[in-house]
């Protein structure tokens, strides 16, 4: 576990089996991406394939997945390019804010 402080995010790493790749999942500090999936509090991690390295050029394979639950067996799922990972949470917010307004339409 890493805490990056320069863009407010805990990264947990994990090593892949093939060509150990080093993937990540990120948690916003101090932010909720949370969503309530059955009554329940669900924390959501930003994948991404492989670990966040602000420095790296930006390659089309490197990416990072976020999902939003709609229903029953039904969610979206976004992707940014890993160096716009900083962005996400507020991408989820506007995303979610979004989708919950235009359910009560």
């Amino acid at each position: 576990m890493n805490e990056l402080i320069d863009i407010h995010m805990t990264e947990v790493k994990a090593h892949g089996r093939v060509n150990d790749e080093t993937s990540g999942d990120y948690f916003p500090i101090g932010r909720d991406v949370s969503q309530t999936v059955d009554s329940k509090r669900v924390i959501k991690p930003v994948d991404c394939h492989n670990a966040y390295d602000p420095a790296e050029q930006v390659h089309l394979a490197d990416l990072c997945h976020f999902w939003i639950y709609l229903g029953p067996g039904l969610w979206i799922e976004f992707q940014v390019y890993q160096q716009m990972l900083p962005i996400v949470p507020d991408l989820h917010a506007v995303l979610l804010a979004t989708l919950e307004e235009s359910r009560r339409k």
